[in-house]
């Protein structure tokens, strides 16, 4: 889903109410784009961490994988709501899953920053240049005029100083 074709993903009603050109609607929907996956995404983080646990369930005795196979076949007969929600924020609490997804995004960007070439074949041929928020041609003449900028930048604002 992106902001140029969120109709297919909202009601009609609910978008007659909102106003799809700000900035707090965009944010709404990059956030949905996160949390929302396609089923092979979903395939390959349930093949993830599937491989995490199996060596963990080798350690398992008769007993134990007994136990733990009841436990999984019945985790989602409960009709208690409040079992549900327990159970839930039981998972939530043991594992970092959204935690190593937000490292991970924030460690690819990271590295994109560090690596000028990736990020310029990678992420900023498809970048709007409406968005930008300085030309190339200004950052060429700021550059240039660096003593300029700087002399201006004490002057007006003050707290610029060199190391």
């Amino acid at each position: 889903m992106t902001e140029f074709n969120y109709e297919k993903f909202f009601p009609s009603a609910m978008l007659k109410n909102v106003d799809t050109e700000s900035e707090e609607f965009k944010l709404i929907i990059k956030v949905k784009n996160w949390n929302e996956k396609t089923a092979f995404e979903q395939h390959k983080e349930n093949q993830a961490l599937f491989k995490l646990m199996m060596p963990l369930f080798r350690t398992l005795n008769e007993d134990e994988s007994e136990a733990f196979l009841h436990m999984v076949k019945n985790k989602s007969r409960t009709m208690n709501a409040k079992q549900n929600i327990s159970n839930q924020l039981m998972d939530n609490a043991c594992f970092d899953v959204q935690k190593k997804k937000l490292a991970k995004v924030s460690e690819e960007a990271n590295l994109l920053l560090k690596n000028r070439f990736k990020l310029e074949n990678d992420v900023m041929q498809y970048a709007k240049s409406e968005k930008m928020p300085l030309s190339e041609m200004k950052v060429k003449d700021m550059l240039r005029n660096q003593a300029v900028v700087r002399r201006k930048i004490v002057d007006e604002i003050g707290t610029y100083r060199q190391f």
